[in-house]
């Protein structure tokens, strides 16, 4: 009997996962530190990983229509998660463009304090990430946005970047529109909400020692720098932002549409694309 008659062993499963640590460890740190060569891209240490998978299930017995109908299934498994990047990358630009993220950016900085600001950009990218499902777009839009702020307050930029990355995947994780947090739910075959319900008990009190630490090291900086000056160049960017946008409530309707989709359980793709053609015909 053929290793493709029977459940395969547990040390052939294992193989192609350890060949991936393999590969990754060479191609990004030794190859590069070691030998002088650049880093590998990830996608040419998949495709060597593929291949050699390949041969390594051919060898044990496994055809090459069986190997066919797995990438198939997978792929076909995997093609919701797909349409959902391209869809965020379509929301992101879209609220961008018809200025409901300038809008957000506008408000944050007329109501933050420079003295809460580590403590802000936390809270402020957990809630981005958790609308928009995307740690690197949160980190990207309102992320740039605190790490320009702490610049113009003079606080640490490094704990200032911390909270920006870590609200930014916070938010990610418990996000239904997130991808990481649906391919996780795909590959345990179980529901997307169970999943988020479940790294509350992980995640969530993680976030609460660090919202409290940024809170503390927030509220016991030294503002320096001169006050008119800061004043003024928050008004000049502000000036800026509403000289680009018209700023009104109906750029909310995006916020307010995709809130609602995630609420009432709406499928995914439908609320990301709904909330995209809704800020498109906001920015026409």
């Amino acid at each position: 009997m053929t290793s493709s008659d029977q459940q395969a062993p547990f040390w052939v499963a294992l193989t192609p996962i350890l060949g991936f640590i393999v590969l990754l460890v060479y191609g990004l740190f030794v190859h590069p530190r070691i030998f002088g060569g650049g880093m590998l891209a990830l996608e040419t240490i998949l495709l060597i990983l593929i291949t050699l998978t390949s041969f390594f299930l051919l060898w044990r017995g496994y055809t090459w229509a069986q190997l066919e109908a797995g990438f198939v299934k997978k792929v076909g498994e995997a093609i919701t998660v797909m349409l959902i990047l391209l869809c965020i990358g379509v929301l992101i630009g879209s609220w961008i463009v018809s200025g409901t993220i300038p809008m957000l950016i506008y408000y944050g900085i007329q109501l933050v304090h420079p003295s809460v600001i580590y403590i802000f950009g936390f809270g402020i990218c957990i809630l981005f990430s958790l609308l928009t499902g995307t740690s690197w777009g949160s980190a990207g839009t309102i992320g740039i946005v605190v790490m320009g702020m702490a610049e113009l307050y003079e606080a640490n930029l490094a704990m200032a970047a911390a909270a920006v990355v870590g609200g930014s995947f916070f938010g990610d994780k418990l996000s239904p529109l997130s991808d990481t947090t649906n391919i996780a739910a795909l590959a345990t075959k179980v529901e997307v909400y169970d999943h988020i319900r479940s790294m509350v008990y992980t995640t969530g009190p993680a976030a609460l020692i660090a919202a409290g630490l940024y809170t503390y090291f927030s509220l016991t900086r030294e503002i320096e720098g001169g006050a008119v000056a800061l004043a003024e160049q928050l008004t000049t960017a502000s000036e800026a932002l509403t000289t680009l946008f018209h700023f009104n409530l109906l750029l909310m309707l995006p916020v307010a549409v995709i809130i609602w989709a995630t609420l009432t359980r709406k499928p995914i793709i439908l609320s990301l694309l709904g909330s995209s053609v809704l800020a498109m015909v906001l920015a026409i």
